[in-house]
């Protein structure tokens, strides 16, 4: 107990030392501004290997995390702009696509930078080419999560059949609810692994970090229900903010899950001090 306290305690200054709220910041605004462009451009390459029924259900999956409407008009228009990736336009418009969505990783790469005190300068072309790669694995980690919850949706759907037809209702209820909470938690953790493992600039084993990913991963996920509740019990950002009430909400659930993405990173790193 006192070992993990004064990780604890490390962790904390190390992240006021980092002036991690400010980068956390930073990286809710490329996310925000970066998502429409990484959506449109997941649903065009979608768009070009799948029929059009199965990419309008990946991305109105997508779509229906975010609040209110903004996302799907702007992912809309992004696609109604591309065009066809095999025009010479339409390729001048994914690459606009990828270069837009690449800052959400860009500007977490560079805070990784910070926390992890490394002064390696990565050359433009190579610090690019990793963004890009990060954007593979962030769209593959969402394929791969969208094709478990249809599975998951099948075999939960399968057990609440089984359920009523015994008269157990309400317990079919919950095993549907457990389902979809564990399948987004494990999809958290897994994703905060890649970025504590992958994302480091130094070397770091995954002994070091599946810890801290776990404990962020919860810390999260029950943000997110706590501030879910927090908007539709208490929260008036429609009444004061009109229209931008749903982007704010957004904007400042994502500077919590980056702060405590980076707080995170500070214990991977207090670790390995």
């Amino acid at each position: 107990m006192p070992a993990a306290v004064a990780r604890l305690r490390s962790a904390y200054q190390r992240f006021g030392r980092h002036a991690c709220s400010e980068l956390a910041a930073a990286i809710a605004y490329r996310v925000l501004f970066s998502l429409i462009p990484f959506i449109a451009l997941l649903a065009a390459l979608l768009d070009a290997l799948l029929p059009s029924s199965a990419r309008a259900d990946v991305v109105d999956w997508l779509i229906g995390a975010f609040p209110g409407t903004t996302v799907k008009s702007g992912v809309e228009h992004e696609l109604a702009s591309s065009g066809a990736i095999t025009s010479l336009a339409g390729i001048i418009a994914f690459g606009t696509l990828i270069w837009t969505a690449t800052g959400m990783t860009k500007s977490l790469r560079v805070a990784l930078r910070v926390v992890w005190e490394t002064g390696e300068q990565v050359a433009f072309i190579r610090a690019k080419l990793r963004d890009i790669a990060a954007l593979g694995i962030l769209a593959a980690l969402l394929l791969a999560v969208f094709a478990l919850s249809i599975v998951t949706q099948i075999a939960v759907q399968a057990g609440v059949d089984i359920s009523e037809a015994l008269g157990f209702g309400g317990e079919a209820a919950f095993l549907a609810r457990a389902a979809e909470l564990g399948l987004t938690g494990a999809a958290t953790f897994v994703a905060l692994l890649l970025v504590y493992r992958l994302g480091a600039p130094v070397e770091i084993t995954l002994k070091a970090t599946w810890r801290s990913a776990l404990i962020t991963a919860l810390a999260i996920d029950a943000t997110v229900a706590i501030y879910a509740f927090y908007l539709v019990r208490i929260a008036g950002y429609d009444t004061i903010y009109g229209p931008l009430g749903a982007v704010l909400a957004f904007l400042a659930l994502l500077y919590v899950a980056a702060s405590l993405v980076l707080f995170g990173v500070e214990l991977v790193a207090s670790r390995e001090d």
